[in-house]
């Protein structure tokens, strides 16, 4: 019996959507990106429609990139503020992790460009497409 074409359907799973888990800090390879900064005083949902950002990594450390990690920070009045950072303590929306279909490689020094796009799903407003152009 072989279990390849269960590890095939998992991996096809983990490039279909992102994979939310707590992702640990020492795992990143370079410093955090802002996609976008929201203003939810002012902003119009027609705005949250559909995000997109162009970024520049430069990895600090040697590892293996298996994808690009995603959070939210929120900052309230008067200095409280609400991370779901990899850094910060865990909450119960923890990270999202966009996979790659094939591994990379990094060396410290070593760019890698994208432009992420955030496509607000036709179903339900509260969720996103993400897609990667690298």
């Amino acid at each position: 019996f072989s279990m390849q074409t269960f590890i095939n359907a998992e991996a096809q799973s983990m490039l279909r959507a992102p994979v939310i888990t707590v992702v640990p800090a020492e795992a990143l390879l370079s410093e955090p990106k802002l996609v976008t900064e929201l203003d939810c005083t002012r902003i119009a949902a027609a705005d949250l429609a559909y995000i997109s950002s162009e970024l520049e990594f430069s990895a600090t450390k040697e590892g293996i990139c298996h994808g690009f990690c995603f959070w939210f920070d929120c900052e309230f009045e008067e200095g409280v503020a609400l991370s779901t950072a990899p850094a910060s303590a865990p909450t119960h929306w923890k990270q999202a992790t966009v996979m790659l279909p094939e591994m990379l490689a990094a060396t410290p020094g070593a760019r890698l460009d994208c432009k992420v796009n955030f496509q607000q799903s036709q179903d339900n407003e509260r969720q996103y497409e993400i897609t990667l152009e690298m």
